[in-house]
């Protein structure tokens, strides 16, 4: 956040000004007009004060937030999934620069490529913008990931999925669908219960065979949904793979609404 003044600055600064204010109030005679300069002061003072906590607030969740990613990134980067990714790969990873809080997120300009060199060793580069994306897929001359971050701003939830990018995949200067057969889904959160969902790239009715953590499911359409419980609760972002051919990576989608819905699979 470059245009942020902290705020141990900012009280010196309404600390001078109201020095030099009442010291000019002091020299109105009238009693009424002094009177009324000073409520004005006051009720400035007063909005000042809360538009103050409010900033502080808001910023203190934004350090929070750039935490919790960089937090969920280390973690990932530690994962069997990550490791096995090769080196001079190319990961696409728009919403992991987003500028989520409205205001200079830390990571918009963060590179990620020299932060995972200095973790692993490897050479893998990152990037954003869409036009990096067609470029990689039409020099075809490298390993091509999605990197899909889900974040939720207001609690540390987080769910990083990452798969390889499938040739079938719809990548041009209008579409941006992305497909892949196999991707691993870690899930920063505190629920220990939650519903998985995606769909895949075939619109015909005829039934979809995919497998979640090799326990293999049917579903009659080409959506999915599944109920996953931690078999040990103090256990959080296990890696949860999941297998198909053509699988959507942008449907993806979590939920924690509870839901009567039997448990399909246990993490281990």
């Amino acid at each position: 956040m470059d245009s942020y003044i902290t705020t141990f600055f900012a009280f010196l600064a309404v600390i001078f000004v109201i020095t030099i204010v009442f010291s000019m109030v002091s020299y109105i005679n009238n009693l009424v007009i002094k009177k009324t300069v000073i409520i004005i002061i006051v009720i400035v003072i007063s909005i000042g004060s809360m538009l103050t906590d409010y900033i502080n607030n808001h910023t203190a969740k934004w350090y929070q937030h750039s935490v919790n990613t960089l937090t969920c990134m280390n973690m990932l980067i530690e994962t069997n999934a990550f490791k096995s990714i090769p080196d001079n790969s190319f990961i696409y990873s728009p919403k992991l620069y987003s500028n989520s809080m409205g205001y200079g997120f830390a990571y918009s300009r963060f590179k990620w490529g020299d932060y995972v060199y200095l973790k692993t060793k490897k050479k893998i580069k990152f990037a954003s913008l869409k036009d990096e994306l067609l470029d990689a897929v039409n020099k075809n001359d490298q390993s091509i990931f999605y990197l899909k971050y889900d974040y939720n701003t207001k609690d540390i939830d987080r769910l990083i999925t990452i798969g390889p990018i499938a040739k079938s995949s719809i990548i041009d200067s209008v579409n941006t669908i992305i497909y892949t057969d196999s991707m691993t889904c870690f899930y920063y959160s505190s629920f220990k219960e939650f519903s998985l969902s995606f769909s895949y790239g075939d619109d015909s009715k005829k039934p979809y065979i995919y497998s979640v953590l090799n326990k293999t499911f049917t579903s009659p359409g080409n959506y999915a949904f599944i109920k996953l419980a931690y078999h040990d609760y103090r256990d959080y972002f296990k890696p949860i793979q999941i297998k198909g051919i053509n699988i959507d990576m942008n449907s993806l989608n979590i939920s924690n609404l509870s839901n009567t819905n039997p448990i399909d699979v246990i993490i281990r």
